[in-house]
Parts: structure tokens; C-alpha cells; sequence
């Protein structure tokens, strides 16, 4: 049986476009071993922070 590989990046991890390109690029090294990869990807940066302050604001 196959394993599978899950790679989850959020945050500080994809808050610039060099940082992006970084995973983009280990991704696609997975990908050319025939690897079977999942990649979850949240927020960037301070996104989902800013999201709750603001939610409280206008509760």
C-alpha cells in the first residue's frame, strides 16, 4: 500500500510571493517522485486574526 503524503501550509508560511513559490516548487519535486500528496493551505499571514477582530467589532 501507497503511502500519502499531507502538507498543510497557513500563516507566516504564505505570506510573501517568494514563500508561495518555495512550496509551489516542493510540491512539484513530490509530484515528479510519483508521491500521492495532499496539500492544504489556510490563510495568509495575519488574514485569519484580522478576520476575528473584525467579526468582534461588529458583534
Amino acid at each position: 500500500m501507497s503511502s500519502i503524503i499531507v502538507q498543510k501550509y497557513g500563516g507566516s508560511s504564505v505570506e510573501t510571493t517568494e514563500k508561495i513559490k518555495r512550496i509551489a516548487e516542493n510540491i512539484i519535486d513530490r509530484k515528479k517522485t510519483n508521491e500521492k500528496i495532499v496539500v492544504v493551505v489556510s490563510a495568509m499571514g495575519d488574514t485569519t486574526d484580522n478576520y476575528i477582530k473584525l467579526a468582534k467589532k461588529y458583534k
